[in-house]
């Protein structure tokens, strides 16, 4: 349930959850004698002396993706619930129901102890909650008491309709779920094109790609497209006849989702794009290429692939020159690179045309003086790296997308792993840039790296699956600093990269300027 269709009596529960999760959280930023923690608690009492009102006990819990106060599961909590709900999953804590009777010395003691488990597991330790300890300790409080199993309408109705189907036909329950999944292939349709995630697309292509085939047949059908009018690609024409873009927008969303699922280089994403085509009938061939075309090759799967989005096809050339090849694989990238040479010839033809509605020869001169000035700076910046970054993290995913964001704003990339390497190389060698886990094995936690890198006023990016590590106090309290929760992606990385960056430049001309 949404927060604002929660009734006036589930409201005053949920603040009193919010209200105890901000009481854990001051625990964690501040000392014992800061005057938050003892009006936290406080609060916390009142708030829970009003929710009794509604019941007589009030039960928060978790699953791995979901959060729920009494009965309702809560969707898009406000992010302080969103920190307690990470910080159950993170110490093992299903379910804690509080009962009324319970005082401000509880609530302020288990708060205390939850805070005190959670930076014991981000140190990298081990703990256990025993739920027969808690309730000795705190009369009016329980954890574990049962688990939360999510089961809406509608799945009860699908599992249903799996046992009468398979009473039907004397088949086993597993075979009627993979029957109806492939009655429901047409619902894939508008999924592809709007938010399907990109690791179930390349599952679905690698594990059965006439699927595919048929999602884009429905969907170029279902644009009404005529079978005898063909595409025109914007790059190659300038302009896109399709409907809505249609074709583009799902072959454009099929190669991100393949980049982004390491389908790194382009000959394997014409690959994939030639094993959708090989399954599309006649008539849908000759919207997508020209009525001559019946049969798909592997050169209308290049030339698909060309006719894509720069953005696609860029971050298809970014990982290809990233990746270590053979001799003889080179040649091909270089071939590759050709290919992109020409839509750069392209470009320039475009420049040409705009420089000669400019008046006068000054003019035009001036331009292209100032151009190739940019062009240069820009090239040679790549050539010998202007910064130093150094990455805190041991996915290797992960580092590849640092490494590729890093590389195109000319930075020289260390990579280590742990957390005793990174003081290391902090220590032995400077660094302009820092992108970093919080989450690291070794003696020294990521939060205790981060204030190493304060001392130094180092800019950060912090990339970690932990959203409510954003409301601990070392990292809201960090001046140069971009938090991103993975998964990452090129895109976000580079603008963080380029707004630290930027942003430090500024300070030092400022600093200078004041001196």
């Amino acid at each position: 349930m949404r927060i604002d269709k929660l009734t006036p009596e589930m409201r005053e529960v949920l603040q009193f959850v919010s209200d105890f999760a901000r009481c854990v959280q001051v625990r964690k930023m501040y000392p014992p004698e800061h005057p938050f923690i003892g009006e936290s608690a406080k609060r916390a009492l009142t708030s829970a002396t009003n929710a009794f009102e509604v019941s007589s006990s009030i039960s928060l819990g978790v699953s791995p993706s979901a959060f729920y106060i009494m009965d309702e599961e809560l969707k898009k909590p406000p992010p302080i619930c969103r920190d307690l709900a990470n910080l159950m999953r993170r110490v093992g804590l299903d379910t804690i129901t509080v009962h009324k009777g319970v005082d401000e010395g509880q609530i302020a003691s288990f708060a205390t102890e939850l805070a005190e488990l959670d930076a014991k597991v981000l140190r990298g330790g081990g703990v256990s909650v025993d739920p027969d300890d808690v309730a000795r300790r705190y009369p009016h409080i329980e954890v574990n008491a049962f688990k939360w199993t999510r089961v809406t309408t509608k799945e009860t109705k699908i599992l249903q309709k799996v046992k009468e189907k398979a009473e039907e036909l004397g088949e086993d329950e597993m075979k009627v779920v993979d029957y109806l999944l492939r009655l429901g292939e047409s619902g894939l349709t508008d999924a592809l094109t709007d938010d399907l995630p990109s690791k179930a697309l390349v599952g679905l292509l690698e594990a059965s790609p006439d699927r595919v085939s048929e999602v884009v047949r429905q969907a170029v059908l279902k644009a009404g497209l005529e079978e005898e009018e063909g595409v025109v690609y914007e790059i190659r024409e300038g302009a896109i006849t399709l409907p809505h873009k249609v074709a583009q927008a799902i072959f454009d969303k099929i190669a991100l989702a393949l980049v982004e699922g390491e389908k790194a280089a382009s000959t394997e994403v014409e690959n994939a794009f030639y094993s959708i085509l090989k399954g599309l009938p006649p008539s849908v061939l000759k919207t997508l290429f020209g009525s001559e075309v019946t049969t798909a090759s592997q050169e209308h799967a290049t030339e698909l692939l060309k006719s894509l989005s720069r953005r696609v096809r860029t971050k298809i050339l970014i990982n290809e020159l990233l990746k270590e090849y053979s001799d003889a694989e080179m040649e091909q990238v270089v071939r590759k690179v050709v290919t992109f040479g020409a839509e750069m010839a392209e470009i320039a033809e475009l420049l040409s045309q705009e420089l000669g509605r400019l008046a006068s020869e000054e003019s035009r001169e001036r331009a292209l003086r100032r151009l190739m000035s940019v062009v240069r700076r820009e090239v040679e910046g790549r050539i010998t790296p202007r910064y130093r970054a150094l990455v805190v993290e041991p996915d290797a995913n992960t580092v590849a997308i640092y490494k590729a964001a890093f590389y195109e704003h000319s930075c020289r990339v260390k990579v280590v792993t742990d957390s005793e390497a990174a003081l290391r190389e902090l220590h032995q060698n400077g660094y302009d840039i820092v992108a970093l886990e919080l989450k690291l094995k070794g003696a020294v936690t990521g939060h205790e790296f981060l204030n190493h890198l304060r001392k130094k006023d180092v800019p950060v990016i912090i990339g970690t699956e932990v959203e409510g590590f954003k409301n601990d106090f070392e990292v809201a309290t960090y001046k140069h600093k971009r938090f991103l929760v993975k998964p990452l992606t090129i895109e976000d990385v580079g603008a963080a990269v380029e707004e630290l960056l930027e942003g430090r430049k500024r300070d030092d001309v400022e600093a200078v300027a004041g001196s």
